[in-house]
């Protein structure tokens, strides 16, 4: 891999990418090898190369532990077999397990809403699941959080603000990550600087917010790709951080997102005249001394909130 090492991990193809990624691990020295899919995306000389380094690995001591759907790959390189579908189907040798034989267990479908135990059944088996109810109260926290902001995004014509904040938060992302800190405060201080620029460009420049909205989303996800572009060693997909993944949420994850609902719910309460009058006419609400940018940068800084 000598030859590869000043080019960004990005810029290699799978079969480079997933040998540097096997050199790393190699190289840490580690007792336990865990492999999910490793050839993925790998041509099929490489995937021979790859296999061979591990089962010589395997020869040396190590624990390689691989789950791969490629069960005559499997039969040619590993030491033990363990076929599951939902349950343990076969374990054993090579030699004692036969896919051929269970291949109407390893085909069988999950039951559908029609199977026997009824429609309920189908829907609340998944709950037995401890990762599958937060992810469940994590969306419905999050669906009362977009319901609160909603109405104040439609009224105020800001159809664009929700893509915009998703991704302006990424440099707040990427700068906590490469300094070991708290993703979700890099991201709340990357939505409120967004907020407070959309708000500063439509009040001293004279453009709708829609394209303040755009200017400042664009600036700040530049400034997070080239943040990204600094680790030469960054190897985590980036979707990861742009969309994130419900079944990931953990308890502590579950209690933030309460406090952010309450809070939010909590401050759109107490202003929520005085926002509707800005909204409608903010001219009167100028003329009555209510402090209409101070209220357009807040409902700002609260839909960014949201949005991270």
């Amino acid at each position: 891999m000598y030859e590869l090492r000043h080019r960004h991990i990005g810029a290699l193809s799978g079969g480079q990418r997933q040998r540097v990624l096997l050199s790393r691990m190699l190289a840490r020295q580690g007792h336990l090898l865990l492999l999910d899919e490793p050839m993925t995306g790998v041509d099929a000389a490489t995937q021979e190369q790859l296999m061979a380094l591990l089962r010589a690995q395997a020869d040396k001591g190590r624990a390689v532990v691989m789950v791969t759907h490629d069960l005559e790959q499997a039969r040619r390189w590993c030491d033990h077999l363990v076929l599951v579908n939902r349950r343990i189907i076969a374990d054993g040798t090579p030699a004692g397990v036969h896919p051929a034989e269970h291949r109407g267990h390893l085909q069988q479908q999950f039951p559908g809403p029609h199977a026997r135990g009824g429609l309920m059944e189908w829907l609340t088996d998944p709950l037995q699941f401890d990762f599958f109810g937060r992810a469940l109260m994590a969306v419905v926290l999050v669906s009362v959080l977009c319901a609160l902001v909603g109405a104040w995004v439609v009224l105020r014509g800001l159809s664009y603000i929700g893509d915009a904040m998703s991704h302006a938060v990424f440099p707040g992302i990427v700068a906590a990550f490469l300094t070991k800190g708290n993703l979700l405060v890099g991201a709340l201080v990357a939505a409120v600087l967004t907020a407070l620029g959309i708000g500063a460009i439509s009040n001293r420049s004279g453009l709708k917010q829609d394209s303040a909205i755009g200017i400042v989303f664009v600036g700040m996800f530049a400034l997070g790709v080239v943040l990204l572009s600094r680790a030469p060693t960054f190897t985590t997909d980036l979707s990861n951080f742009l969309i994130g993944n419900p079944l990931g949420v953990s308890a502590a994850d579950l209690w933030g997102a309460l406090g952010v609902t309450v809070l939010v719910g909590g401050l759109l309460t107490a202003i929520q005249k005085e926002l509707l009058l800005a909204s409608f006419d903010p001219t009167e609400a100028r003329a009555i001394g209510l402090p209409v940018r101070r209220l357009n940068n807040l409902l700002l800084v609260i839909i960014g909130l949201v949005g991270c």
